[in-house]
């Protein structure tokens, strides 16, 4: 029997289909393509000057907040009621239409109508990923093969949000509207799907997961909960670099972009060669990432205070970038390698979820964090001690709980 493999479920699609990894990593691209647009905001607000600047975040926050009920209800649709094929045609097509709405239109549109747009392009654009990690898993039975299939999907992930952000930024030069031309690249997904993609399906178990019978397990709640408090301590670390970097007076905005881009293109070569990350760690790169993320929190603590330093900037992002990396593929492995194949689809769609939530909620802890200590910077503090016990407790449900693999072993030795 294959590594990993669940009774009764049989791939109908071989793992090396060329056409099906071609558009997984169409997908993983394209998921953290939202930030495209962030160069045009100050171009847009002097087009829209009754608008309040703080609202022009809703063009970036409204596409957050809609792929949370997209992945919900692509994971509970998705290879049952729907076919994986049809929900990421559907959803290519809004993509492009819906991002390059403010192109199609003369003047742009109005600010309601572009807010709309954003919120069907983010719907659209929230099947994605948790649809691509649900394919890996229902499609990669060996966990070798899986582990190196998930790794380069997060290294085209990181890769897509770095290129759409340099191809929005320079399209923003011409115009702002000319900037959500950037998503006429989901005609690449949408090209692919038609021609090259055919539609993975495991027998009985699907009947079973169509049917009702197969749930996912409680355990996964767990780690779903663990997921968004993380993502709660991680994003204040990039959403809020720059004013940590003020506090203590050193570096320029574009030191700043500089760092984001450097934490982003240090996940490049570390997911790339996830692979041999798992063949040397298996499921302890999941408490090592969360590990390694507390411990960038606490460098950059350092690196913005009296004894302030940028070359220690720079190793605090290269730990985020690795940690984050690690601790993304891991996570999203383990999930894969408890949940049955069947309901793969489902519960990448709540991790999609979890994870946008604990994004959204970041915001308001951290005020309260820094309202009630008096320094923005002590979120740091905090968010390192957090991701330390997360890592703890990551270690402890590796040692308690099981994979259907783990347990097939057990379950051999027992009878020898």
């Amino acid at each position: 029997m294959s590594e990993n493999v669940v009774q009764g479920v049989t791939p109908k699609v071989k793992a090396g289909n060329a056409g099906l990894m071609a558009v997984l990593m169409s997908l993983y691209f394209l998921a953290p393509s939202q930030g495209a647009v962030l160069a045009s905001l100050a171009s847009i607000g002097a087009a829209f000057p009754t608008v309040a600047p703080a609202s022009l975040g809703y063009i970036a926050t409204i596409v957050a907040l809609c792929q949370i009920p997209a992945a919900l209800i692509a994971g509970a649709v998705a290879g049952k009621k729907i076919k994986y094929r049809t929900l990421l045609l559907i959803s290519s097509v809004l993509l492009t239409i819906a991002g390059c709405y403010p192109y199609l239109v003369p003047d742009g549109g109005s600010f309601a109508s572009i807010i709309i747009s954003r919120a069907i392009f983010g719907f659209a654009l929230g099947t994605f990923y948790p649809i691509a990690n649900a394919l890996v898993t229902l499609v990669f039975d060996k966990e070798s093969k899986r582990a190196s299939v998930l790794g380069f999907g997060n290294a085209f992930f990181n890769a897509g949000a770095v290129v759409t952000q340099m191809l929005g930024g320079f399209l923003c030069l011409i115009s702002w509207q000319t900037t959500f031309l950037t998503y006429l690249i989901g005609i690449v997904p949408l090209l692919l799907l038609l021609f090259a993609f055919k539609e993975p399906e495991h027998e009985g178990a699907m009947d079973e997961a169509r049917a009702g019978k197969i749930k996912i397990p409680a355990v996964i709640w767990l780690y779903l909960v663990l997921l968004a408090v993380e993502m709660v301590f991680f994003y204040p670390m990039v959403v809020y670099l720059s004013l940590f970097m003020a506090s203590a007076n050193i570096g320029t905005p574009a030191l700043v972009g500089t760092l984001l881009s450097f934490f982003t293109l240090v996940g490049i070569p570390f997911a790339a060669l996830y692979g041999l990350v798992h063949k040397a760690l298996g499921k302890w790169a999941l408490p090592v990432g969360a590990l390694i993320v507390a411990a960038s929190e606490f460098v950059v603590f350092v690196a913005c205070g009296p004894a302030a330093s940028i070359p220690m900037l720079f190793v605090g992002m290269a730990l985020l970038g690795i940690g984050q990396t690690f601790h993304g593929i891991a996570l999203t492995f383990r999930i894969g390698s408890i949940v049955n194949p069947a309901t793969a689809a489902i519960a990448m769609g709540f991790y999609a979820a979890f994870m946008n939530l604990g994004g959204f909620v970041a915001t308001p802890i951290t005020a309260a964090i820094s309202g009630a200590t008096g320094s923005l910077n002590d979120i740091l503090t905090v968010a390192g001690i957090g991701l330390i016990v997360v890592g703890v407790i990551y270690a402890i449900l590796n040692v308690t709980i099981k994979t259907a693999k783990e347990q097939e072993a057990l379950a051999g030795n027992t009878q020898a």
